[in-house]
């Protein structure tokens, strides 16, 4: 089942770090699409917001995709500006999402 990988970055973000933020998206939209494991909509990343939804599509490649996700951050020098946060899909029966925090 898929998860969701939530990286929000600091709402004070001035136009400098904006554009790194979209160029940090554009290169994390080209490594998922190359690998398959995850994607991100290539709209979202030209939105340039202040929040990025990575899809990852299995649950193995989680672990691997928040460490190629922080690598990319501190590469365009957005390592303290952003959070990471898994959101974990619900289990059978249940209809709750669940957040799990991760310091990018």
């Amino acid at each position: 089942m898929a998860r969701l990988l939530i990286i929000d970055f600091d709402p004070d973000t001035n136009p400098f770090h904006t554009d790194k933020i979209w160029h940090f998206g554009e290169e994390l939209h080209h490594v998922l699409e190359d690998d398959g494991w995850g994607s991100i909509p290539l709209a979202e990343v030209d939105a340039v917001t202040v929040q990025l939804k990575v899809r990852v599509f299995s649950k193995r490649r989680v672990k691997r995709i928040c460490c190629l996700i922080e690598d990319l951050l501190k590469k365009h020098y957005l390592d303290d500006k952003a959070r990471m946060t898994i959101i974990v899909p619900p289990d059978p029966g249940t209809s709750e999402l669940r957040p799990r925090q991760r310091s990018a």
